[in-house]
C-alpha cells in the first residue's frame, strides 16, 4: 500500500500548538489572532487544513465551553480564553507561527468542565 504524500506547506502544525491566523480583510477580522490547533497530528501532516479554536482576551463571562489559558503559555502575551465551542477548519496556508512556540500544557488541552452535569 502506498502512503499519500504530505501536503507541501512551510510548516507542520502540531496538535496543542498555538498558531497565528493571518488577518484577512474580507473576513471582517482586521487583526491577527492566536488559534489553538487540536486536530490529530496525522491529519495535520497529510491534510491541507487543521481543526482549531480561536482565543480571546475577554475575561468576562467564561462559559464551561471555554478554557482559560494564562499569559506566558507558549507566547500568549495576555491571559486568554480558548473558545472551544467555535471549532473551525482553517487552511494551513493561512497560519503562521507568529510569536508563539511549542504546545500548551496538557492540563489545558485535557480540561474538563467543572460545571454540574
Amino acid at each position: 500500500m502506498i502512503s499519500p504524500s504530505p501536503i507541501s506547506v512551510s510548516f507542520r502544525a502540531t496538535a496543542s500548538e498555538i498558531r497565528q491566523l493571518k488577518a484577512i480583510a474580507s473576513s471582517g477580522d482586521s487583526k491577527k489572532r492566536p488559534w489553538l490547533v487540536f486536530s490529530e497530528n496525522t491529519r495535520n501532516h497529510y491534510g491541507s487544513t487543521v481543526l482549531a479554536v480561536p482565543f480571546t482576551s475577554d475575561q468576562g463571562n467564561v462559559p464551561p465551553t471555554h478554557v482559560r489559558i494564562p499569559q506566558g503559555q507558549r507566547g500568549l502575551v495576555v491571559d486568554s480564553v480558548a473558545m472551544c465551542d467555535r471549532i473551525t477548519t482553517l487552511k494551513k496556508t493561512l497560519l503562521e507561527r507568529g510569536p508563539y512556540g511549542g504546545t500548551i500544557n496538557a492540563e489545558y488541552v485535557n480540561h474538563k468542565s467543572s460545571s454540574p452535569k
